[in-house]
């Protein structure tokens, strides 16, 4: 049973890690995901990019993503 368990580990795994290399989606950064102002690096952007493509559903619609320039960010807070 744990043959089967680290086989499917190995596989997904290589899956990810051929993606990545093939698309050129690193380096990533480490705090994006879990802090809002943390700096994008390309291949950030590039991934969030194609994160909101692929929510797309029909050809009609047009999806767009644009990030705010670095220094130009505002910070809204809700009061």
């Amino acid at each position: 049973m744990i043959w089967l368990y680290l086989g499917a580990t190995v596989a997904v795994l290589g899956a990810e890690i051929n993606a990545v290399r093939v698309l050129r989606m690193w380096p990533r950064s480490l705090l994006a995901p879990f802090v809002g102002d943390a700096p994008l690096t390309p291949a950030d952007r590039q991934a969030y990019a194609a994160y909101a493509r692929t929510e797309q559903m029909v050809k009609q619609a047009r999806i767009r993503v644009r990030f705010p320039r670095r220094g130009r960010q505002k910070h809204q807070r809700d009061s």
